[in-house]
């Protein structure tokens, strides 16, 4: 079984038996290189003359050279063979050899070609030798920048790279750009114009990253080449001032380059002079090695020991194969110079050279270069210190080169005798690839392209699957405590969530996409006031802080009729109020005054999802028992509040609700408190209006319009209640009609032929209808009174009057009087924290539903009463209890079991609608508050 590290590839048997010898001795470097780093000689292969002539004994070890390289071959090593001659002399063909091993790929049938080496270092000469050949008048230095000091390849025009990269990144044409636009697009959609920037940017600082990588003259400091050629010391023999490379000194750095530079041009320059000298042998012995230094340190870098993963790809070392070195193809002179160059360095690099010389090219080997002999002192008597830089220009850079004295340390020479050149191999040498398996040298490419696709499905993927997953503020993952239901973002959240893709309804009530001034309340949408409350909350976290949720209804469900949404919007604006009035007192924060933070939690368009949104906040409150003072909100009121409620009380958790006006709710649960008047005191006080004459109606009889089949609690109990109420007046007899769509309502004024007034027990939303149905009625009496109840304060109703005609009048109940209760509050001021401008005044028609006030007060008194519980919240509830005329922005307050029991004495205002030649009008028509007007006791219990 083949051990990890050698795949099954079959055996194959040596020429000779004098191979047999070299290929075991190559087998053990290569099994050595990686775990040992062993030093890699020059292996010199030739023959011993005997029996027969050389000529066939040289064949026979060209054969073995040969074998030798198409076994590494097969065993995955990456090989380049020298066996053409060139043209030229020894130093132009020994730089014809240097040039190729650095400008060609080196071949390897195992390994992908994007495990390539990298020459930076020999490119840099390269540029150099290009710019020097080319004889520009205009210096070595603006050509090598206009080259990007990189050399140019045959019909390179020198187009700009970092703009194909970048165009080639963004273009959609292609399958990166077509990524890179598809993820930017899709992030843009959910996460906007910030998020999408600091992903340009990313992507930009890559692309810099790479171009200044691919031009590293961009930078003095930046890039191995540039690095490598001012702190050699191959160069800096001969510089006459200490070499400066620093990223804190770019001026110095960019200096020190371009001495190195000229230096090393000046040499090139000299080498390939034509007239011989002295001169020219040095220059050309030391460009030689200058060249082959800059292929051994770009080999050396290729086998870093960092990262991890490339040390692992590159286990084996490169292999140059000279079948037959010689003269004429270079070969001489490479082995010649690479053991040169290992005698003047101390680093070991990773080349492991196999050649076979021929009995006269082995003595060609050894001759001694045509050099200058050892440095003698001059007859004359010149200046020491000319003395001194004559002997490092014209002997200490060649004169160490052991091959000057026919010495070369680095080769070693491998005698085979005849004997075994003459014996057929009979030993069978392993040809199986070597090195990890082939999905262990791709897993880091693997790694990352999955990386990438993964980011890119991802991304794709939270573009995509936004319909089902809510917006946020922030790119992050997603978010448990929220979800879309048939379309609405529901659960809960601190602020970071759009409830409302489009920004929502604004305070002032219009529409969305209503153009706006952008302050108060016609610039204040939902996103604004989400995006304060989640400023507001960073803050409070901080420190000491305690938790109350809101609830509400937030969305629309994709209609565009905002009136529904307002409510809640509203009551928000009134919680955070008190949230920023409350954490800007002094000592907020600390343990005995925490400061709010507000979770925001939406219940859907009608509040149909309010149960996903009691689970989050029951799971909330489970993880965070310690903090959950209560939940102000679910004004709403329809078949599943009830549950909602129960659900709450099982979680210990107080509900005080602004405007809710179910009759049963208070009395059932011990955890629910309401600040609004009740349904049944509403149809209360129209009762006693229309009996002292306050709501103006002629005798005869009322139709209690109600919607069939709804699910809206309000509705039911508004008609009951009111069915009740009014049958007890002496100018009315009531009647009940339930209908499907309100335009029966003209049908209804036809057939009955005494009805004087319409009270209306449906949604607000509705009111429009039924005031189109009145006008194209042929049957309206001369004066009809329209009554309903609270929830049409919320819709700014005076907009219904608008489409009535005759001589009709609109009377609506309100929660709230603001020009009563307002003066003496602070609510005024606090909101304009909310609004983002000045104070509004207490007739601004922002507080006519008194909506924010009540929300405010409900605020106000939950932490009132966690403030006695020292906010312990299972003390809560019972300091609730004990609320008791406590004065607030919409009135005065009683939560006592009395209260609570039998609801009544809540503020309950009515308002007259009507016109006056041509021109309506809206006037208080009775106002009742707790300890106002009226005296006479609560109702007993039901």
């Amino acid at each position: 079984m083949a051990a990890w590290g050698q795949r099954t590839g079959g055996t194959d048997y040596a020429p000779n038996s004098a191979t047999d010898r070299v290929v075991r001795l190559c087998t053990q470097l290569v099994s050595e290189f990686h775990p040992l780093r062993t030093p890699m000689p020059l292996l010199a292969l030739h023959a011993v003359a005997e029996r027969g002539g050389t000529a066939t004994a040289d064949d026979d070890v060209r054969k073995g050279v040969e074998f030798l390289r198409e076994l590494h071959l097969r065993r995955g090593l990456r090989c380049r063979v020298v066996e053409a001659e060139r043209a030229g002399d020894d130093f132009q063909r020994g730089l014809a050899v240097l040039v190729d091993l650095a400008g060609k790929p080196w071949e390897s049938r195992h390994r992908p070609h994007s495990e390539t080496y990298a020459f930076p270092r020999s490119g840099l000469l390269e540029a150099v030798e290009q710019v020097v050949a080319a004889e520009d008048e205009q210096g070595v230095l603006p050509r090598l920048e206009r080259m990007r000091w990189r050399p140019r390849a045959t019909g390179d025009a020198g187009d700009g790279w970092a703009q194909q990269a970048l165009r080639a990144a963004m273009s959609p044409a292609n399958l990166v750009g077509a990524a890179v636009v598809a993820t930017l697009g899709g992030v843009a959609a959910v996460n906007g114009v910030l998020v999408v920037g600091l992903l340009a940017g990313l992507l930009l600082v890559a692309l810099g990253g790479a171009w200044s990588r691919h031009h590293e003259g961009l930078l003095p400091w930046h890039g191995p080449a540039g690095r490598w050629l001012a702190t050699t010391t191959f160069v800096a023999a001969a510089s006459e001032s200490a070499p400066v490379w620093s990223i804190w000194r770019p001026r110095q750095s960019r200096a020190t380059r371009a001495a190195r530079v000229h230096e090393v041009a000046r040499t090139f320059r000299r080498a390939c002079e034509e007239t011989e000298s002295p001169q020219r042998e040095r220059a050309r012995q030391f460009y030689l090695e200058l060249r082959t230094l800059a292929l051994l340190d770009d080999l050396r870098h290729n086998f870093r020991p960092r990262p991890l993963l490339r040390v692992r790809r590159h286990a084996t070392p490169p292999v140059v194969f000279v079948p037959r070195a010689c003269r004429a193809n270079g070969g001489i002179t490479l082995l010649r110079v690479i053991s040169d160059v290992r005698s003047r360095r101390s680093e070991l690099d990773p080349l492991l050279v196999v050649a076979g010389l021929t009995r006269a090219d082995e003595a060609e080997l050894h001759v001694r270069s045509v050099l200058a002999p050892a440095f003698t002192h001059p007859d004359t008597d010149p200046d020491p210190t000319a003395l001194y830089w004559a002997w490092v220009r014209d002997h200490l850079r060649v004169g160490q080169s052991p091959s000057a004295a026919a010495s070369l340390p680095w080769v070693l020479p491998i005698r085979l005798p005849a004997a075994l050149l003459d014996a057929t191999g009979t030993q069978a040498h392993d040809a199986s690839p070597i090195g990890p398996p082939t999905w262990v040298r791709g897993a880091p490419r693997a790694l990352a392209v999955l990386t990438v696709t993964g980011v890119l499905t991802g991304a794709g993927m939270y573009a995509g699957a936004q319909p089902e997953n809510c917006d946020h503020r922030r790119l992050h993952a997603f978010d448990r405590a929220t979800e879309v239901v048939e379309g609405e973002c529901v659960g809960i959240s601190d602020g970071n969530v759009v409830f409302a893709p489009d920004g929502g309804v604004r305070l002032d009530g219009r529409a969305y996409g209503t153009p706006g001034d952008g302050k108060g309340a016609a610039g204040t949408d939902l996103a604004r006031l989400m995006e304060r409350i989640a400023d507001e909350n960073a803050d409070a976290r901080s420190g000491r802080h305690v938790v109350v949720f809101y609830a509400g209804e937030l969305s629309t469900g994709g209609e565009r009729n905002a009136v529904t949404a307002l409510n809640g919007l509203r009551e928000l604006a009134g919680v955070h109020a008190r949230q920023k009035a409350l954490n800007a007192r002094d000592g907020a924060g600390d343990a005995e005054h925490p400061e709010v933070v507000v979770e925001v939690a939406n219940g859907g368009h009608l509040m149909r999802q309010q149960a996903k949104a009691v689970t989050r906040i029951v799971d909330y409150a489970h993880d965070h028992p310690d903090e959950v003072l209560g939940v102000v909100g679910f004004s709403r009121d329809d078949e599943e509040t009830h549950g909602s409620v129960r659900r709450l009380l099982r979680a210990g958790l107080n509900v005080l609700s602004p405007q809710n006006s179910d009759d049963r709710l208070a009395s059932r649960y011990t955890n629910y408190f309401g600040l609004a008047a009740t349904n049944k005191e509403e149809a209360r006080a129209f009762q006693e209006a229309v009996d002292s004459g306050r709501v103006a109606v002629e005798p005869g009889e009322v139709l209690i319009l109600t919607p069939r089949g709804t699910r809206d609690m309000y509705s039911r109990q508004q008609a009951d209640d009111a069915e009740a109420a009014l049958e007890k007046t002496a100018k009315l007899t009531a009647a009940r009609v339930v209908y499907d769509d309100v335009a029966e309502v003209r049908e209804e004024l036809c057939d009955r032929d005494e009805v004087t007034a319409l009270y209306f027990t449906g949604r607000a939303e509705k009111l429009p209808e039924l005031a189109d149905a009145v006008s194209e009625s042929d049957c309206v009496p001369e004066k009809l009174t329209i009554m309903t109840g609270d929830d049409a304060s919320k819709t700014l109703a005076t907009a219904s009057q608008e489409r009535l005609t005759g001589d009709v009048t609109l009377y609506y109940a309100a929660l709230a009087a603001p020009e009563h209760t307002l003066p003496s509050s602070t609510l005024p001021t606090h909101i304009a924290a909310v609004l983002g401008g000045e104070a509004p005044r207490e007739s601004d028609p922002l507080f006519d539903d008194g909506t924010m006030a009540l929300a405010y007060d409900a605020t106000t008194v939950l932490y009132d009463a966690a403030k006695v519980a020292r906010f312990r919240p299972e003390f809560v509830n019972g300091e609730l209890l004990k609320r008791k005329n406590g004065k607030g922005a919409g009135g005065r307050i009683d939560l006592s079991p009395d209260r609570r029991r039998a609801p009544c004495g809540h503020t309950v205002a009515l308002f007259e609608v009507y016109r006056e030649a041509g021109v309506q009008h809206t006037v208080e028509a009775d106002y009742r508050g707790l300890g106002g007007k009226r005296e006479d006791p609560c109702p007993p219990a039901a």
